[in-house]
Formats: C-alpha cells, structure tokens, sequence
C-alpha cells in the first residue's frame, strides 16, 4: 500500500488560480521602480538577463521605458505618490472642450431660430407656446 506523503511545512503554499471579479491595476512604488532600473542598468552588458530579471518580476520591457522616462523627468525623485498628468495639460484639454462646446451651443441656438421662424410661417406651435385650435 502506497504511502501519503506530507509536503514539507516550509513549502509555499499554492497560489489561487480563480480569476478576480474585477480587474485591477498593478501599482508600484517608486523605491521598487528605482530598485528594479538599478539592477537592470547593472545586467545591461549581459545577453538575456535583463530579460530573466523582467520574467522574475512580472514585469514588461514597457515598464522599464517609462520608468527611465520619470527618471529623467525627475518624477522618481519625490515622494511615492502615484503620477498623474499635470495640470496645465488638463487645463488645455478643458479650453479646447469648452471652445468646441460654445461653438456647437452657437450652431445649435441658429438651427432653433431658423425653427421658429418655419414655424411662424406655417401657422405652427414651437415648444415655447401652446398648439392652437
């Protein structure tokens, strides 16, 4: 009769393979980010261990592109609070949506006139009055 063989207690246990009900982004801190550039500028001479590095991780070589990118902008330099895009752009992007907003606010106000004026002509009742009899 075979014997039942206990895993070791120190064995990790399985990690869950039942998928989440909600998705949700992987966020890291900026010491991991700083951590992470640190060891993959000392393999750069090595063939293939950049990649093993990003394999052990989980990580894609997007993720080191962008965040050599914050290094050099200096957003790595501060405290690890999650980035977000400035404010002056947000404030462009607003004026622009509020230019193109109170443009076709001016083409809708021309097509309302032009309305009630055909309906002046022909005798009938826009939304402002009631319908004759």
């Amino acid at each position: 009769m075979p014997m039942k063989v206990d895993p070791a207690p120190d064995t990790p246990e399985t990690p869950s393979v039942e998928v989440p009900a909600k998705a949700t982004r992987r966020t890291f801190t900026t010491g991991y980010k700083k951590r992470i550039l640190e060891k993959a500028a000392s393999l750069k001479g090595s063939p293939g261990r950049i990649g093993a590095l990003l394999r052990e991780e989980g990580l894609y070589t997007s993720h080191l592109t962008a965040w050599r990118k914050e290094l050099r902008q200096g957003r790595l330099d501060g405290p690890g609070v999650k980035q977000g895009r400035p404010v002056q752009h947000d404030s462009r992007r607003l004026l622009r949506e509020n230019k193109r907003l109170q443009e076709r606010l001016r083409v809708a106000e021309g097509i309302i006139q032009v309305q009630r004026k055909l309906c002046g002509l022909f005798g009938l009742p826009t939304a402002d009055e009631e319908p004759r009899k």
